[in-house]
C-alpha cells in the first residue's frame, strides 16, 4: 500500500468489495472484517493526525508564529517548493515531498 490518500481510499474500497463475496465461509468473512476494522481505525488515526498539522500549519501562518520542529519536519528534510504555476501539482524533488501549502517555501 502507498502512502497517500488516493490509495487508502483503495484500498479501503477493495476491502468493502471482500466483504461482499456471497462465496466466503463465515470464517473468512471475520478474518475479512477485522482486517478492514484495523485498517479503518488505523485510517482514521492517519486522516486525524493530517488535519491537526494541517490546522497547525494553517493556525501558525496566519498568527506568523513558528511550530516546534516535530510538526515542521514530520521525518523529512526541508525541501524548498519546485517554481510551478499555481494549481500545478507538486512534484517530488529528489525524493523528498514538498511543502504542504503550494506556491510556499518549505519551513518558510
Amino acid at each position: 500500500m502507498g502512502n497517500n490518500v488516493g490509495d487508502l481510499w483503495n484500498r479501503l474500497f477493495e476491502m468493502s468489495e471482500r466483504i461482499m463475496d456471497r462465496d466466503l465461509t463465515r470464517e473468512a468473512l471475520k478474518d475479512e472484517l477485522a482486517k478492514m476494522d484495523g485498517l479503518y481505525k488505523a485510517s482514521k488515526s492517519v486522516i486525524d493526525l493530517t488535519n491537526a498539522v494541517t490546522r497547525m500549519r494553517v493556525t501558525a501562518k496566519s498568527e506568523d508564529i513558528a511550530l516546534p520542529e516535530m510538526f515542521t519536519n514530520m521525518g523529512f528534510p526541508s525541501v524548498d517548493a519546485p517554481d510551478r504555476a499555481p494549481g500545478a501539482p507538486a512534484e517530488v524533488v529528489q525524493g523528498k515531498r514538498p511543502p504542504l501549502l503550494p506556491g510556499k517555501r518549505a519551513g518558510a
